[in-house]
């Protein structure tokens, strides 16, 4: 875990693996004249964390997708409607934006699944809360990190008190690691070594 929250700041490398996975699905979402941009998608838990972890501004709406991105105040109908949602195709929610959705209300064209109460309901919030978007011409849209991608997985984590204190401590660093050990109350004391029968 980082430094920041009280561990060692040793990298893990799987989650660190998915915060460059989520570079790369960030290059392919900013930087279109990528000549890979069109190589297989990433594994789900990454389309998943790049998902919550970015937010657009909606500009022509060109490059956000309907379905997916968080673009409507902050939210995704994946958020809003999931009902709605789970009665679209996989390949359309990886496919429309919000212009091509928008335009003479094609995103209504996109449900294919049963109708059911709940669909319903949620299809007349999304159609009321899609009256009130301007597109605006001639202007990309914009996309924001919330977080750094590696320090978004540990989001929740408490940081250990003293912590920071201690990483500022100029002290040979076997006497950090003990002190390290004694705020995560991992200290072979005598009652700890009782314990294990030492």
């Amino acid at each position: 875990m980082p430094a920041e929250i009280g561990e060692l700041g040793i990298v893990d490398l799987t989650r660190f693996g998915y915060a460059l996975h989520m570079r790369w699905l960030w290059m392919k979402r900013t930087e279109e004249h990528r000549l890979w941009l069109q190589l297989p998608a990433e594994e789900c838990v990454v389309e998943s964390m790049f998902q919550a972890s970015i937010y657009i501004e909606l500009g022509d709406g060109c490059k956000a997708l309907f379905w997916t991105d968080r673009w409507l105040q902050g939210q995704s109908l994946l958020d809003l409607a999931p009902c709605l949602c789970n009665a679209i195709d996989a390949w359309v929610k990886r496919q429309r934006t919000v212009a091509q959705a928008l335009q003479g209300d094609q995103w209504i064209s996109d449900i294919a699944g049963g109708l059911t109460v709940q669909v319903l309901l949620e299809y007349l919030q999304i159609w009321d809360r899609t009256r009130e978007v301007q597109l605006l011409e001639n202007q990309p849209d914009k996309i924001f990190s919330t977080a750094s991608a590696y320090s978004a997985y540990f989001i929740g984590q408490h940081p250990i008190e003293g912590a920071k204190l201690l990483r500022k401590t100029r002290a040979p660093a076997k006497c950090k690691f003990f002190i390290w050990l004694v705020l995560h109350e991992r200290c072979w004391t005598a009652a700890r070594r009782k314990r294990h029968g030492l």
